[in-house]
C-alpha cells in the first residue's frame, strides 16, 4: 500500500513570512507616499504659510523670537511669527543649511506630513484593535490621503501639521494600563508640543479628539487631570505670546472674511467628504488658487468616490461595537456639527443665522470652521477600518462579491478620488516660483548699503501681490530687507493709523496726484525712499 505524503508546516516560519509581508506592505506605502510629495511640480516652489521660509529660514527664526517686529509695516506685531519656531521653522532651517534646495525641502516637508498621518493612524487603529493589519493599512492611507490633508498641503502645511500629529497625540492615551495614566498624559503631551503654533486655532482644534477619548472612558477623571496638565505645560511657549498679541495687536479679524464666507461649503456632506476649505473654492479667472481643492470640488467622478469611501466608513461606525463605539460615534458627531456650525443653506437649521453671527463676534478666532475636520477624519478612519472585515464576510444572495475583492474595490475607491489631486502638480498652488528674481536682491542691498533714518514704502500695495514670475504671496522685500519699510497689505498688521495714511497715499498716487498732500503723508509715514513694483502682473494691476 503506497503511503500518502504529509506535509507539516511550521507556525514560526508562517509568523515570520506574514511579519515581513506586513513590513513590505508599510515600506512601499511609504514609498508611495513620498513618490506622491516629489512628483509635485519638481524644480518648483509652492510658497507655503511664508516665503521667508524658502530664502531665509534663519532670518525668520531670529524675528519670531521677538513678539515687535520694528523692520515691517512700520513696526508691528507679528501675526502668530512665534508658531515657527518649533517643528516648521528648524526644519526648514537645517535643511536650507547643509545646501539642499528650497524645492526639495518643501518635498521632503510634504512627505513628512504624509508619513506622519498615516503610520499614526495605523498605529491608532492597531492599538485601538479594529480592523485586520489589510484593513488598517487602507484605513490609514485614507486618512493620510483625506481631502482634508490634500487640499492643503501646499498652500497651508501649518494648518495640516495638526491633523498629521493628532493621531500621535492619542497613540499613548489608547489602551493604557490602570496605574499608567501619568505616564501616558506625559507622552500625549511631548506629541502635543510638536503640535506647534504657527496657526493656533488648528492647534487647538484637534486636541477636540484626544479630549472625547479621555471622557468616553471609565473613571476618565484621573487620566483627564494629568493630560490637562501635560497639554498646558506643552503650549505655555505660544499661549503667553498668544494673549499678548491679542491685548495689543490691532483687530484685524474684523477686517478678513466673514463667517458667511468661511462657511460657505461647510454643509454635512461636505463635512463628511473633508472638502469644506472655503478657499478651495475660489476659481479664478485664470487658473483655480488650489488645483487640488478645486479638482475635488468639482470633478463628479471624484466627488461620487469620495461619497462612496463616506458611506463604507459610516457602515463600519455603524457597525462598531464595544469599547470603542461610543468614542468614535461621539467623536463623528461633534466634529460634523463644530464643522459645519453656522453654515446657512437649504438644509439648515432656522437658527444657523445666529451661529453665523455669534462666530463673526465671540466665536471669531474660530470662524475658519474646516480647521475642525481632523476630528471627522479620524472617525471615518476607524470606520473603514472596521468596515473592510465586515464586507469580506458580506454574502449577498445575489451578486456574489469576492472578499478578496473588496479591499482592491476600496483602494482604487481611494485612487480615484486622489489621483487628480497628486498627480503632476496637484498640491502646487497657483503661481510657484523658482525663486526671487535677481533685481529684488539688487534692490534690497542698494537699500541696505545706504541706510538712513526714514522707511521704504513699496508701490503699489493691495489686495493681491500676483507677479510675472509667480505668486510670493509675500512682498520680495519681507524675507530680504534689514532696512524698515512699509506696503498697504490685504491684512493689515499695523497701527490702524498708519494704515490709514497708507489708504490715503495709494489713492494719491492711483489718480495720479502729489504735491504737498502726498509729501506731508508721506513724512507722516516716516518715508524718505520710495520703491515701484514694476513686475507686478496684468491681473494684479487691475485689482488694484
Amino acid at each position: 500500500m503506497r503511503g500518502r505524503e504529509v506535509t507539516v508546516s511550521d507556525p514560526g516560519s508562517s509568523a515570520l513570512v506574514a511579519r515581513w509581508r506586513r513590513r513590505l506592505d508599510l515600506l512601499a506605502a511609504s514609498s508611495a507616499l513620498v513618490v506622491v510629495a516629489f512628483v509635485q511640480a519638481p524644480g518648483w516652489v509652492s510658497v507655503d504659510t511664508k516665503l521667508d521660509l524658502h530664502v531665509d529660514p534663519g532670518a525668520l527664526l531670529g524675528r519670531a523670537a521677538t513678539l515687535w517686529d520694528p523692520i515691517a509695516a512700520g513696526g508691528e506685531l507679528q501675526n502668530q511669527a512665534y508658531g515657527y519656531l518649533f517643528p516648521m521653522g528648524p526644519f526648514f532651517w537645517v535643511l536650507h543649511a547643509v545646501g539642499i534646495a528650497p524645492w526639495v525641502v518643501e518635498r521632503l516637508w510634504w512627505a513628512l506630513i504624509l508619513l506622519l498621518g498615516f503610520h499614526g493612524m495605523r498605529l491608532v487603529l492597531t492599538r485601538l484593535g479594529v480592523g485586520t493589519p489589510s484593513s488598517r493599512m487602507v484605513a490609514a492611507a485614507a486618512y493620510a490621503l483625506a481631502p482634508r490633508m490634500l487640499i492643503g498641503l501646499g498652500a497651508v502645511s501649518s494648518e495640516i501639521w495638526p491633523m498629521a500629529l493628532v493621531p500621535w497625540v492619542l497613540v499613548p492615551l489608547v489602551a493604557y494600563r490602570p496605574g499608567t495614566e501619568r505616564r501616558a498624559a506625559l507622552w500625549s503631551g511631548v506629541a502635543v508640543l510638536g503640535l506647534g503654533a504657527v496657526n493656533a486655532t488648528a492647534t487647538l482644534s484637534v486636541l477636540l479628539v484626544p479630549a472625547v477619548w479621555i471622557l468616553t472612558r471609565r473613571r476618565p477623571w484621573r487620566l483627564l487631570g494629568w493630560w490637562s496638565v501635560a497639554v498646558v505645560l506643552a503650549s505655555l511657549w505660544w499661549i503667553g505670546p498668544l494673549v499678548l498679541l491679542g491685548r495689543y495687536s490691532p483687530p484685524f479679524l474684523d477686517w478678513i472674511e466673514s463667517a458667511s464666507v468661511t462657511t460657505t461649503n461647510a454643509s454635512v456632506s461636505e463635512a463628511l467628504r473633508g472638502t469644506t476649505q472655503w478657499i478651495a473654492v475660489i476659481g479664478g479667472p485664470f487658473h483655480p488658487i488650489w488645483p487640488a481643492g478645486w479638482t475635488l470640488l468639482t470633478s463628479g467622478l471624484e466627488v461620487v468616490a469620495g461619497l462612496t469611501l463616506v458611506v463604507v466608513a459610516l457602515v463600519g461606525v455603524w457597525r462598531l461595537e464595544r469599547p470603542y463605539a461610543v468614542f468614535v460615534r461621539v467623536l463623528l458627531v461633534l466634529g460634523v456639527v463644530a464643522v459645519t456650525f453656522g453654515h446657512v443653506g437649504p438644509a439648515t437649521p432656522p437658527w444657523a443665522g445666529a451661529m453665523s453671527d455669534l462666530l463673526d463676534g465671540a466665536l471669531k478666532p474660530f470662524r475658519n470652521t474646516h480647521k475642525f475636520e481632523p476630528a471627522v477624519r479620524v472617525a471615518l478612519a476607524v470606520g473603514i477600518a472596521h468596515a473592510v472585515p465586515i464586507l469580506q464576510r458580506w454574502r449577498p444572495r445575489r451578486g456574489f462579491v469576492s472578499p478578496r475583492l473588496v479591499i482592491p474595490m476600496v483602494v482604487a475607491l481611494l485612487v480615484v478620488q486622489t489621483y487628480p489631486a497628486v498627480s503632476g502638480d496637484g498640491f502646487v498652488q497657483r503661481g510657484p516660483i523658482t525663486g526671487l528674481p535677481s533685481y529684488w536682491e539688487s534692490a534690497t542691498r542698494w537699500l541696505d548699503e545706504h541706510p538712513d533714518r526714514g522707511r521704504t514704502v513699496l508701490l503699489p500695495g493691495g489686495p493681491a501681490n500676483a507677479r510675472v514670475w509667480g505668486e510670493p504671496h509675500d512682498e520680495p522685500l519681507q524675507p530680504l530687507a534689514a532696512q524698515p519699510w512699509i506696503v498697504r497689505d490685504a491684512v493689515p498688521l499695523g497701527s490702524a493709523g498708519a494704515t490709514r495714511l497708507l489708504n490715503q497715499v495709494e489713492a494719491l498716487v492711483a489718480t495720479g496726484s502729489g504735491g504737498e498732500e502726498l509729501r506731508t503723508a508721506l513724512a507722516r509715514l516716516g518715508v524718505s525712499r520710495v520703491v515701484l513694483q514694476s513686475d507686478l502682473s496684468e491681473e494684479t494691476r487691475e485689482q488694484i
